[in-house]
This record gives structure tokens, sequence and C-alpha cells, in this order.
């Protein structure tokens, strides 16, 4: 499910520059908000908000909500330890499994700049975000 593997990504991740067995293992992401805190023991993800395009705002991730996503896969299935986003052991209640699809993410970018109105801008900021006064993680 996409919330283990962004909790996964949140309790290995050193967030040094340094690269380090588990530490290069943060997500990248755009569409995504994440808030955590990293004095958490275990799940350090407070929050998840979700571009939508048609509100033209972020809105909180529904957990059973149906999103459609790209990556490659390489992190799809092999890309260890990280857990697989394919299979029924990660699927929570409400969840439908991953498949991989015979699209380069390349061309879904590609597609998707194209059609957009205006030039899109790289440079968002906000979208991982350190939060330590949070007091708890969110309840996958």
């Amino acid at each position: 499910s996409l919330f283990r593997l962004l909790n996964y990504s949140m309790s290995v991740a050193t967030f040094q520059s340094a690269d380090t067995a588990d530490g290069g293992r943060l997500l990248q992401v755009s569409g995504l908000r994440v808030v955590y805190n990293t004095e958490l023991e275990g799940s350090r993800i407070v929050a998840v908000d979700v571009w939508d395009g048609g509100m033209g705002e972020y809105l909180p991730l529904n957990r059973t909500g149906l999103y459609t996503f790209a990556t490659d896969s390489y992190l799809c299935g092999v890309y260890e330890p990280f857990p697989t986003l394919l299979g029924d052991n990660l699927v929570l209640e409400g969840e439908e499994p991953g498949t991989i699809e015979d699209v380069l993410h390349q061309e879904i970018v590609g597609s998707y700049l194209t059609q957009l109105e205006q030039p899109y801008e790289a440079r968002i900021q906000g979208r991982l975000r350190n939060d330590t006064s949070a007091p708890e993680a969110m309840d996958f």
C-alpha cells in the first residue's frame, strides 16, 4: 500500500546528505505533501495530503480512495528492502493491489506536462515537512 511505502521511507531515511545503506531511501514525491515527525519511534507519518487538480488544492489522503501514480517497476517489485507495491500481502482492507503496465513513467510524465496550459513549476516547496511538535503518527 502507498501508506506502508511512505511509512517505510520515513522510518528508515536518515535525512542526512550522505548516502547510507537505508538513508538514501527517502521517497521523492510530487502531488503529495507528507508531514512527518523524526522524533517519533516507529511510524513517523503525521499527515498525507494529495493534490486535487479539479479542486486546485491539497486534500487529505483518503485511505480507501483509489489513486493513480507513476513509479518504476524496480521500486514496485525489487528495490530491497522497500516493501513491494505488488501482491496481496501489503493491501489494506478496501485497497486494490498494484499492477505494472507496459508504459514508461517518462511517457506518463511527458504526457502530463504536455497537457498543462502553463509551464510546470518544479520547485514546489513543502512536499516533505518535518514537524517535531506533532504528538502522534497517523493510524494506518
